[in-house]
């Protein structure tokens, strides 16, 4: 097998979750409206900063500062790109290869989705992400389905009661490319994968995202589970508007998310790590650590943030969620130079 690190290679150019109060119990002509309204720069996203919270702003945007776009890359190149956790294990991905969708981007044994299956085996290209002390939330980052794993892939939704889907599109279309069609698409009608039933409720779209309402059930077992799928992200490629970032992660209802892309790891880690960023600066009122907070998942899910720029990307959100709850001039000019120049890298 080709080393497990290969896909981690750089391509520079190519208790509460992130949210308001009451905001998960929104409802669908809500969040309609809600996401009508992306883009706009006013947006505040809930109270303003506790003194904790500005003092930890202000180091935040020192600290950035002060690396600048060059030394946030060397860091990731440094810290991030080498980084493979100890005694990895992936026993049960090496014994499905049928049931992956790359050979060299594995899936660990110890955080892996076990399903509970009676007509198949309980293999699942999904890992378990969690943070230490954020039990309100917890992530599952998985492969895009194939043909071979789309009952799978409804199956886990089920088991694990996952409120919320989150995945991409690299056009504005729906789907990435050599991506199996897993979901249903048309209001009002039901889709059976294996023995999940799949009832799609209701269906919008506004500014780049779409969001879907299913039942899910399971003989005479049901829940409700959001799909949310962000347009014009490509893998690899130039990440999307920051304020329709902010919108996406603070939509994503309390419980179990999975979040999946054509391999697992890149724009699905960078989602990830930005909500696990904004908690430690929102609710546990510290200075974000994203190279600790990558490495962590890292230790979950392999090559977990796939690029620089993505990583880059992690630094620019939480720069921007900061600027829009700061009253400082002076730094918010500050912020203003650095996204000048992450604007330039992810250009060039």
């Amino acid at each position: 097998m080709k080393s497990p690190t290969k896909n981690c290679r750089s391509s520079h150019r190519a208790d509460d979750n992130f949210s308001e109060p009451n905001l998960q119990q929104k409802s669908d002509k809500d969040l309609n409206l809600e996401v009508t309204n992306v883009g706009d720069e006013r947006e505040t996203f809930g109270n303003l900063l506790t003194k904790n919270q500005i003092e930890a702003a202000s180091r935040f945007i020192k600290a950035t500062n002060l690396k600048g776009i060059d030394g946030i890359i060397k860091e990731y190149e440094t810290e991030i790109r080498p980084y493979v956790p100890a005694n990895l294990k992936y026993e049960a991905f090496t014994e499905h290869e049928t049931k992956n969708r790359f050979k060299d981007v594995v899936c660990m044994d110890h955080s892996r989705v076990i399903l509970n299956s009676t007509t198949g085996t309980d293999y699942i290209h999904a890992n378990y992400v969690m943070l230490k002390g954020y039990w309100r939330r917890r992530f599952i980052a998985a492969q895009n389905p194939i043909d071979a794993t789309v009952n799978d892939y409804w199956l886990m939704v089920f088991q694990t009661k996952s409120s919320a889907i989150v995945t991409f599109s690299d056009s504005s279309e729906e789907l990435d490319q050599n991506t199996a069609l897993y979901f249903p698409q048309i209001p009002g009608t039901s889709t059976c994968y294996g023995n999940v039933l799949v009832y799609t409720k209701t269906c919008f779209k506004r500014e780049g995202l779409t969001v879907y309402t299913y039942e899910v059930s399971q003989a005479s077992e049901a829940m409700e589970t959001k799909l949310l799928i962000m347009h014009n992200w490509p893998d690899r490629g130039r990440p999307p508007n920051k304020i329709r970032m902010l919108r996406l992660i603070r939509s994503i209802p309390k419980g179990t998310c999975i979040v999946n892309c054509t391999s697992g790891i890149g724009r699905t880690a960078t989602v990830i790590a930005i909500g696990f960023a904004l908690y430690s600066f929102i609710k546990r009122e510290q200075v974000p650590d994203i190279s600790e907070i990558v490495r962590t998942i890292r230790t979950q899910r392999v090559c977990a943030v796939q690029t620089d720029l993505q990583y880059l990307y992690i630094y620019a959100i939480v720069l921007e969620y900061i600027n829009l709850k700061i009253t400082s001039s002076y730094e918010k000019i500050i912020i203003a130079d650095f996204m000048q120049h992450f604007k330039n890298a992810i250009t060039r």
